[in-house]
Order: C-alpha cells, then structure tokens, then sequence
C-alpha cells in the first residue's frame, strides 16, 4: 500500500477530472515514477484508458533502459513488467548529447497514443539543473504542450524552470517528494540497469545478420581502429520501427557477418541496425 501524501492525493484529482497529457519533472530519485505509477492506477480505476510514455533512460521502473517506450496499462495492479506497445532507440542512458533523439522518441509515442487514451503521463529523466537540464525540458515540453506539469521537489531547482515551461502549459503542480523515495548510490542504480537488461535478454539468442545491414545515423563506425562487441544495438524494420534490443557478439569482417544476441528472432524483418553507446554487462547465451 502506497504512502501518498494530500499534495499528491489532490493533484491526481485534478489531473483526472480534467484527463489529457500529463509530463512528470524531478531530480533523480524524487519519486518520479512512483507517482506516475500512482496517477496511472487512480486513473484506470476512474475508468479512463490510460497511456505511459517512459522517457528517462536509466533509472524508470518501467521499460528497458537505453531506450524510451510507451505501454497502455489495463489493470490496477500492473506490474514494472509492462508490455511495451511502441518505443524508440536512443542507446545511452546519458541524455547529454541525445536530446534530438529523446525529444522525437517522445514526440512520436505521444503522436500513437493521442489515439488511443484519455490520459498520457510523460516521465522524464532526473536531468534539471544546470544550462544542459533547462535546454532538454524546456524544448520537450514545448514540443509536448502538456495539459499538466508535474514538478516534484527536494529543494527549489524547480522554481526557475517552472515559471518558463509552466507557459506551454494550462496547469502546473509543485509537490513534495514521496515519502517513499530514498537516494540510489551509483553502484545501485548500475544494478538495476543491469536488471532490467538481463531479464529482457533473458531468452536471447544469437543471430548471424549481414554485416552491411549496421547502418548507423548516430555513429560513425571503424571495425579497424574500435570493437564493438558487448555494444547495444537497435533492431529496425523497413519502416524504421524498432524491433527489439541486441547486444553485438561478434563481427567477421571476413565474411562480412554480424553475430547479435537478441531476444527478437524474427530475422528476416531486420533492416537496419542502430549503434548504441552502451555495453550492458549482463551474461549472454551462445
């Protein structure tokens, strides 16, 4: 049973009587996607179709880090273990020199599930202050044009931000942090990356994939001076939608293979593989 706070409690009411796209802003470790949870449930209990869009890349309790997702939650006591109905491949869960792509992934899951749901909660990543944290926040929300703005706080890093962004949209809420949160050290918070990683690779295999079918727009990539074994990567299909997650095994240059462990088998659907930055460290089958 959830610890919630009156703030909390009367913020979700007003967000449910009115319904619509909700985008959620915090530090790291301020309970973010505690309240998302809770707003999520509050609302399938009212009734509503209920959409989640998972935009923080490292540490969300929902979808798989490196990349930004959405799911449709059906009942009440959903678990972390969401489905995932679309997502976007971003492979870092650094946000610094990926706002581009994190603000697309966002806008084009928004744009899917605007069909289907009353109410859309947006979770960001704990990135808030400083020039880096008020450009990313600031051009989201502007693409986003919430009709809530959520701000959870510790301190007053929010104040500055949400006068300005606070503009794009008709409500905004400060509220404290959830009595629930507590600080992540860097060790945990790697290991429940690492978590998420293995149990979505969990039933992976290894696929045998052309080589020329790693065709990167973020990277430029030399198999002479760099490895890339161990390396994150996104799986497309002809319509530049992603598949599923991979993590490189092996590259024969020679015969001009590429080896990927992935829990996605259907092959013959790839058309293009992104690069990521990341090396998730989880243990792989052969």
């Amino acid at each position: 049973m959830l610890d919630i706070s009156v703030p909390w409690e009367k913020t979700a009411e007003s967000i449910l009587s009115q319904k619509g796209t909700v985008i959620v802003l915090g530090l790291p470790n301020a309970g973010k996607s505690t309240f998302v949870k809770y707003l999520a449930k509050e609302g399938i209990k009212d009734g509503l179709k209920v959409a989640i869009i998972n935009a923080d890349l490292g540490q969300a309790d929902i979808g798989v880090p490196g990349t930004i997702s959405l799911s449709f939650p059906q009942k009440e006591t959903f678990s972390d273990d969401l489905s995932i109905e679309d997502w976007y491949f971003v492979g870092e869960i650094n946000p610094v020199g990926k706002f581009l792509q994190i603000i697309v992934g966002v806008r084009k899951l928004l744009d899917k599930a605007t069909a289907f749901s009353d109410l859309i909660i947006i979770n960001t990543c704990g990135l808030i202050r400083g020039r880096l944290g008020r450009i990313l926040k600031y051009h989201k929300i502007s693409i986003v044009a919430p009709d809530h703005i959520v701000g959870i706080y510790i301190g007053d890093e929010l104040d500055s931000l949400l006068r300005i962004v606070g503009r794009f949209s008709k409500n905004v809420y400060k509220i404290p942090r959830s009595p629930l949160a507590r600080d992540r050290s860097p060790e945990e918070r790697k290991e429940f990356r690492e978590r998420r990683f293995q149990n979505y690779f969990k039933n992976g295999k290894v696929l045998d994939i052309p080589l020329f079918t790693l065709y990167s727009i973020d990277k430029y990539i030399d198999f002479q001076k760099n490895s890339y074994e161990g390396n994150l990567v996104g799986l497309l299909d002809d319509k530049e939608h992603l598949l599923g997650l991979g993590i490189i095994q092996n590259v024969d240059l020679e015969k001009r293979r590429l080896f990927v462990f992935t829990p996605y088998l259907e092959k013959e659907r790839i058309k293009r593989i992104e690069m990521g930055g990341l090396k998730p460290e989880i243990k792989v089958g052969k």
